[in-house]
């Protein structure tokens, strides 16, 4: 039963942090990093995205609003 809860825990922190990663990837933010450099900051995404996530979300909202001139 334990083995089971660490295994399902596992698999949900690996998919939010894959479909974070992704996001980040589909809104240009690693359209600056080529070769290994894009690779190490998907990661870095992949594994934080307890942080990157909440930021990303703001940064959406501030997006939406136009608080945010992103260009």
């Amino acid at each position: 039963m334990m083995a089971e809860t660490v295994v399902c825990a596992l698999v949900w922190y690996s998919l939010v942090g894959w479909c974070t990663a992704d996001l980040h990837r589909y809104s240009g933010f690693y359209s600056r990093y080529n070769g290994a450099k894009y690779w190490i900051s998907w990661a870095v995404m992949f594994a934080c995205w307890p942080v990157a996530l909440p930021l990303y979300v703001d940064y959406v909202r501030g997006l939406a609003k136009g608080d945010i001139d992103d260009d």
